[in-house]
């Protein structure tokens, strides 16, 4: 008999547990892991942000960081940035998605989630800018300001070599190696 481990699925941004655009929920291991994408009209766009939150719930499953820890510092940035708070909790200056900030539980995780996801981007021919841009506005802009990943402002990561026209290959920490070209992940 067949069990199924994954739900990935689209939903209306204000059905979300709190405010964010993907959201994932994971009883313990071994159990079926839902990812909730907000709908965007991209079917591109929604595949991306549900792998990104099946790469992060799985890394965060393996190190045993809960999804109770997730949404407790999740919730709380996001609750922050919608009230116009300038500091999250830990006092980092609000500015990019709750796992961006160096005190995120499943940093690492969130790191790795999102190196793949805009590498894919780049090869669904995704602008991440408008990807952005697409969930962005959901909230009328306020959670507003995320950039592409950018692994040249990440000390978790380790350049491991420059090549020419712009293409940098990279380490994560003890992880596989992404390539960037033009500032984008790109399939290594």
């Amino acid at each position: 008999m067949r069990k199924p481990l994954i739900h990935i699925d689209t939903i209306e941004n204000s059905s979300q547990r709190y405010k964010t655009w993907e959201d994932w929920e994971i009883p313990s291991p071994g159990e079926k892991l839902t990812v909730s994408v907000s709908r965007v009209g991209n079917w591109r766009y929604e595949y991306l942000a549900g792998i990104h939150g099946l790469l992060e719930a799985v890394v965060c499953l393996h190190q045993g960081i809960t999804q109770a820890d997730v949404d407790a510092f999740d919730v709380d940035y996001e609750n922050r940035r919608m009230a116009g708070e300038v500091h999250a909790a830990c006092g980092c200056v609000i500015t990019d998605d709750p796992g961006s900030d160096v005190h995120a539980p499943y940093r690492l995780a969130h790191v790795y989630a999102e190196s793949v996801e805009y590498g894919l981007a780049k090869l669904l021919d995704v602008d991440p800018k408008l990807y952005d841009a697409a969930f962005i506005a959901l909230d009328g802009g306020v959670a507003g300001n995320r950039k592409p990943y950018s692994p040249l402002d990440d000390p978790l990561v380790t350049c491991l070599a420059e090549g020419k026209n712009g293409l940098r290959c990279f380490l994560p920490k003890g992880h596989a190696r992404v390539c960037y070209f033009e500032g984008v992940a790109t399939a290594d």
